[in-house]
C-alpha cells in the first residue's frame, strides 16, 4: 500500500511492540495514566481516549506515528470508533491487550459500515470482549486518505459476574408452530436505562440475520450477563447508538438474552446490519463468541434453532426455499451478516453451520416441519 501511515495509540506502559526495535533510552517504560473520558451505563464503567492525547511520538522514515503505552482501569471489552459513521473503507483496525502482565498479540478488529436511521452516530469496530484486562494498545492502519478523523480507544468494564434466570413464555394453546423458548430479559441481565430508545421503530418480520460477537469463547455462564451489558454500553456510550445493536444475543450454555428495547418478541428495529432495511426487517440474533477459530457449542446451536424457529415459524415463514430481496441483496430467511454487508461474521465455522446439511437451515425447516 503506498504512502502508508499509521496511527497508533499504545495505552498501558510496558514493553516494546513485538518484532519491533527497543525503545529508546529517553522513551520511558511506563507513561502517566491516561483515563480519557470515563463514564457509567447501568452497572458498567466506560473509558474513552482520543488517540491524539496519548502522548505521539514520530518513527523515523517510514510514515508512522506511534504513541506511549499508558495504565488503564480494568476493562473486560474494547473496541475503536472514529467520527464517520461510514468512514471504514480502506483502514486495518488491531488491538493487543494486557492480562497478568503479559501481551496477547495484535487481533484483527472488524468494521462495518454506518448504522442508518440511529441518528448522529460514530463509525467504529465492533466491539472485542476480552476479559480481565488492564490495558491496551490499538492502532489503525492506512492510507494517509483513508485515515479517519477523531479515532478513539474505548474500553468498558461489564460490572459483577452474576446468575441470570430466564423468564419462561406465557402459557399458550397454540400448537402449529413451534414453542417460543425461554429468554433472559433485559431487567435481568442489567441493561442500563440511560438509552434514548425509549420511542422503538418497528418493521415486518422478513427474516433473521445470525451476527457472531467475535470476542473470547473463554467465558464462564456467570460472565454472560456482563459481556451483554458491555456490548450495549459500547454500542450507546462509544457508538452514540440508542441501545444495543442485536435483537437477541446467545451465549455458548444457551442462554438466549433479549437485546433492544422494545420487545423482544416484536420486529423492533436494532442496529446490527449497517443496512436500515435490513435492520428493520430482519432479527439480528448474535452467537456469543468468535466462530471463525471455535466452533459453536452443541447447547448454543440448540438454543439457536429453537429461536429461529419460533421467529419464523410464528410469522409462517419457511426456512428455506424463499429468498427475498432487502436493502439492495437478495437472500435467504435465515441470513448472515456478510451476507449484506463487508465482513467475515459470523465466522468461517458460523457460516458452514448456517448453511451445511444438517446445519441451522436444515433444522429449523424441520422443526417447523414438526411444529
Amino acid at each position: 500500500m503506498g504512502g502508508v501511515a499509521l496511527v497508533a495509540a499504545l495505552l498501558v506502559a510496558g514493553e516494546t511492540e513485538p518484532a519491533e526495535a527497543e525503545p529508546s533510552q529517553d522513551r520511558p517504560d511506563v507513561a502517566d495514566t491516561a483515563t480519557g473520558d470515563s463514564r457509567t451505563l447501568g452497572e458498567t464503567s466506560l473509558q474513552e481516549t482520543p488517540l491524539e492525547t496519548a502522548g505521539t511520538l514520530a518513527s523515523s522514515g517510514d510514515g508512522r506515528v506511534e504513541a506511549e503505552r499508558q495504565e488503564r482501569d480494568a476493562f473486560d471489552l474494547v473496541g475503536v470508533t472514529w467520527a464517520d459513521a461510514g468512514d471504514a473503507e480502506g483502514v486495518d483496525v488491531q488491538v493487543q491487550v494486557r492480562q497478568d502482565g503479559t501481551w496477547s498479540d495484535w487481533i484483527d478488529l472488524q468494521t462495518d459500515g454506518a448504522q442508518a436511521g440511529e441518528g448522529d452516530v460514530r463509525g467504529g469496530t465492533d466491539p472485542l470482549w476480552v476479559g480481565s484486562s488492564d490495558g491496551v494498545s490499538a492502532r489503525v492502519i492506512g492510507s494517509d486518505s483513508d485515515l479517519p478523523d477523531d479515532v478513539r480507544v474505548v474500553t468498558v468494564d461489564g460490572g459483577p459476574e452474576q446468575d441470570v434466570q430466564a423468564e419462561d413464555p406465557a402459557a399458550t394453546t397454540a400448537s402449529a408452530v413451534p414453542a417460543q423458548p425461554s429468554v433472559v430479559t433485559r431487567s435481568a441481565w442489567g441493561a442500563g436505562s440511560g438509552t434514548t430508545c425509549d420511542s422503538p421503530v418497528y418493521g415486518k418480520l422478513r427474516g433473521v440475520m445470525i451476527h457472531h460477537t467475535a470476542g473470547s469463547n473463554s467465558y464462564t455462564k456467570a460472565q454472560s450477563a456482563s459481556i451483554v451489558r458491555s456490548i450495549q454500553s459500547y454500542h450507546v456510550g462509544g457508538q452514540g447508538w440508542c441501545d444495543i445493536g442485536y435483537n437477541l444475543l446467545v451465549d455458548k450454555y444457551g442462554q438466549i438474552f433479549e437485546g433492544r428495547k422494545g420487545g423482544w418478541t416484536r420486529m423492533v428495529r436494532g442496529a446490527h446490519a449497517g443496512n436500515f432495511e435490513v435492520n428493520k426487517s430482519a432479527v439480528g440474533i448474535a452467537m456469543m463468541g468468535n466462530y471463525e477459530t471455535a466452533h459453536t457449542a452443541t447447547a448454543q446451536r440448540n438454543a439457536v434453532v429453537r429461536l429461529v424457529a419460533w421467529r419464523l415459524g410464528s410469522k409462517d415463514l419457511p426456512a428455506k426455499g424463499s429468498p427475498y430481496k432487502i436493502g439492495g441483496h437478495t437472500v435467504q430467511r435465515i441470513a448472515m451478516h456478510r451476507d449484506v454487508s463487508a465482513t467475515a461474521c459470523p465466522g468461517r465455522n458460523g457460516v458452514n453451520w448456517v448453511k451445511n446439511p444438517g446445519g441451522l437451515r436444515d433444522r429449523v425447516a424441520n422443526a417447523i416441519a414438526s411444529g
